[in-house]
């Protein structure tokens, strides 16, 4: 079973969709060139960003590389597990 490609939700969708404009806004770039950093075709980028088709998660850490982040900063926080209670 390939597994790079998860069926998200269009909550989740806009979630890392936001997160990358802004980075984008942050780090005064544009998609063309993230279309070029990350390899991703332009028209496929505005596509994903858009929230019409899902990004794969070697997308995923393609893009956060090329923003100089890491893929998890890209995720919304429901993907990462509770954490656990300090014993005092």
């Amino acid at each position: 079973m390939n597994t790079d490609h998860l069926i998200l939700t269009a909550e989740t969708r806009t979630f890392i969709a936001a997160r990358i404009e802004e980075l984008l806004t942050t780090k005064e770039r544009n998609k063309t060139w993230l279309s070029k950093q990350s390899g991703i075709p332009l028209t496929t980028l505005e596509r994903k960003l858009s929230g019409d088709a899902d990004f794969t998660l070697p997308e995923l850490a393609r893009v956060a590389r090329a923003l100089d982040s890491e893929p998890h900063a890209l995720i919304p926080p429901l993907f990462f597990p509770a954490a656990e209670p300090v014993a005092a």
